[in-house]
């Protein structure tokens, strides 16, 4: 009823009725338009006889691929038919098309876990692999060191 994910596979059911008063032969389901970008299976059907009023069910599938989940929706549209009398005047018939509609609905992006690079975990912003904090602790001392001995140089020189 619904495609989460590429590999995932649709199963696809065509029930077909003789709503008629005469048995139909050369029973068939031909594939109209689909919407996938891959390639739905052959149509099977149990039987390719249907006696009047009788039904059966022809499937098919279809393994969904990463360029449909762009989609919101992957449509199948289908028409029955079926041959009468056994002579050249026999005549076909065929269904109206009819259409399938499967809704799409991809997984959600999953987040990186937490901690890590692309996380947003440390207030927002990206990481670039150098801690800043080490780097302004040295510069203090740096700076503070760098005081000291100009006071110091002062101090000889004014004594």
């Amino acid at each position: 009823t619904t495609i989460t994910h590429a590999g995932q596979k649709i199963g696809y059911r065509f029930l077909v009725t003789n709503t008629g008063n005469v048995t139909l032969t050369d029973v068939t389901v031909k594939e109209g338009t689909f919407s996938g970008s891959g390639q739905l299976s052959a149509i099977s059907c149990p039987t390719t006889t249907l006696a009047p009023q009788a039904h059966e069910t022809c499937t098919a599938t279809y393994t969904v691929t990463t360029k449909d989940l762009t989609a919101a929706t992957l449509a199948n549209t289908a028409t029955a038919s079926g041959s009468h009398g056994v002579s050249a005047a026999s005549a076909t018939v065929r269904s109206g098309p009819s259409t399938a509609r499967v809704t799409i609905t991809p997984p959600a992006a999953t987040p990186p876990p937490s901690g890590s690079p692309h996380s947003g975990a440390g207030g927002g912003t990206a990481s670039t692999g150098t801690d800043l904090s080490a780097l302004v602790g040295i510069a203090a001392v740096l700076l503070f060191t760098g005081g000291l001995a100009l006071a110091a140089t002062r101090r000889r020189r004014g004594a």
